[in-house]
């Protein structure tokens, strides 16, 4: 396995579960706070110019390294194995991360700037956003474990 592709792989799986925990726990009530959804739109608008790449280096990545621990992607299903099961999760759960990404730029950006998004409705965004970015990560570094019998 290449090493750079892993560090890259991890750097970018830790620049989107960090943002987007920054961006659900820091930001989100901070503008709360203040009153002003626009603080969120301002982060996000920020966030999106790190996660964008980070994103589309897990999408190149992802599958590379997928290869490695199981080279038949006919066994990237679960109950195959515990790894098939973790890179199955993996995968799952980027299907899920594209769209709330690119949601979260191109449709609530817009909505924001406009006042029509309520906090609520930022909060069901950011909040799976977050969940899924953590467990993307706890699950990429659980197959290494996995691999090491741990």
């Amino acid at each position: 396995m290449n090493a750079i592709t892993l560090n890259l792989h991890i750097l970018a799986a830790v620049i989107l579960a960090g943002g987007s925990l920054i961006a659900a726990l820091v930001v989100l009530p901070q503008a709360r706070q203040l009153g002003d959804p626009k603080v969120v739109l301002a982060f996000q608008r920020r966030f999106f110019l790190l996660a964008a790449p980070a994103l589309l280096i897990q999408v190149i990545t992802g599958p590379m390294l997928a290869a490695f621990w199981v080279p038949d992607p006919l066994n990237w299903l679960p109950g195959h194995s515990t790894v098939s099961a973790h890179i199955f999760g993996k995968l799952f759960m980027l299907v899920l991360l594209v769209p709330i990404f690119l949601h979260a730029r191109f449709r609530m950006g817009p909505k924001v700037a406009r006042g029509e998004w309520s906090f609520r409705a930022i909060a069901w965004h950011a909040v799976p956003q977050a969940i899924l970015a953590v467990g993307f990560l706890v699950l990429g570094v659980s197959i290494r474990m996995v691999q090491l019998g741990g």
